[in-house]
């Protein structure tokens, strides 16, 4: 009986001692702290967010750029690759004609000479390397 007198005191005592535990806490306050670390942690992942998609903007942005500035100088290039292959067949088949003209080469080699220089040109200019 006795050792159950002691179980009951000690509980009261436990009970009390939680009971003004409980009492001193400010629940208020706890509510607060938490909601507060719960809300700054909200604005960090939507601050973060924000700051992803400025950066991926701004990657796009410049991927943009980059591209029209590499398509100006393929443009660039391309062109002066025409102009430059312009220039040479003209002046082969200037070659081909002002060598024809002093019978430096017979009529069977001019057209073989004008044929492939045709040709030449024909794939040269059709194909998937030149965009103009």
């Amino acid at each position: 009986m006795e050792n159950n007198t002691e179980n009951t005191e000690s509980k009261d005592n436990n009970s009390t001692l939680l009971i003004e535990l409980l009492k001193s806490i400010n629940v208020n306050a706890l509510v607060e702290t938490i909601t507060n670390f719960f809300d700054k942690k909200a604005d960090r992942e939507a601050r973060s967010q924000i700051e992803r998609e400025k950066i991926g903007e701004t990657l796009e942005v410049e991927k943009l750029k980059a591209q029209n500035e590499f398509n100006k100088l393929n443009l660039q290039f391309t062109t002066r690759k025409f102009w430059k292959e312009v220039i040479i067949l003209i002046i082969i088949m200037g070659s081909v004609l002002l060598l024809s003209y002093y019978d430096k080469i017979d009529n069977c080699t001019l057209g073989t000479l004008f044929g492939s220089i045709i040709g030449y040109t024909i794939g040269n200019f059709n194909s998937n390397n030149f965009r103009g």
